[in-house]
């Protein structure tokens, strides 16, 4: 980690310097020591478990390279876990018609990750991401700016919504638990919701 962007954070945490939140995108894009993730979270309650989070994955980013094995009910399984934590979200601001959606649409494994490429954008999985991100952002155990600041960096990590989630977790007020899209994840997958599939797949093409 450049130690311009180490000292950049600290004089932001601490009021010595005005930036934009999303200067700080990408601090986790290079390798990053124990002690420096110790001063990056020593602004921060359960500093601990979120430097424990990074190192998982982190980890999980590793495992996914040499990753060439399908298994799709593992998958399946993982995808259902996340999709019914992530409606607790949807419950609480009272999406009565995606909660009805969800709870008939079909489950289906492809072999053709671009499906779910293709599916991101339908509307009811973008109404699934928004309402858990909108969620987890009116949750947050404080308004400070370095909180925005660190889950624009959460996200900056690996660009996918449920990472910032599983990493922001600590500092919001939620028993969502988004431990089972990490290990998705890991083993290459990912799922989409549309209004008659839930479709769930692998990316081997890529080693």
């Amino acid at each position: 980690m450049e130690s311009l962007m180490l000292k950049k954070w600290c004089d932001f945490c601490e009021g010595n310097i005005n930036l934009d939140t999303s200067y700080f995108l990408t601090m986790f894009h290079d390798s990053i020591s124990d002690k420096e993730l110790d001063e990056i979270f020593k602004y921060f309650p359960c500093s601990s478990e979120l430097s424990d989070r990074v190192r998982k994955v982190q980890s999980a980013m590793y495992s996914r390279r040499g990753l060439v094995k399908s298994d799709p009910e593992r998958c399946i399984d993982l995808a259902v876990r996340d999709l019914l934590e992530r409606m607790k979200a949807s419950e609480v601001l009272g999406d009565v018609e995606l909660i009805d959606v969800v709870s008939r649409v079909s489950k289906k494994f492809t072999l053709d990750f671009s499906m779910i490429a293709t599916a991101q954008n339908d509307d009811w999985n973008i109404s699934l991401i928004e309402n858990t991100n909108d969620y987890l952002n009116s949750a947050m155990i404080s308004r400070e700016l370095h909180y925005y600041a660190i889950f624009e960096a959460f996200y900056g990590m690996t660009t996918l919504f449920p990472i910032k989630w599983y990493l922001s977790a600590p500092l919001t007020r939620t028993s969502i638990d988004f431990t089972n899209y990490l290990k998705i994840w890991e083993l290459r997958g990912d799922y989409v919701l549309t209004e008659n599939e839930f479709l769930v797949s692998q990316d081997l093409s890529r080693n």
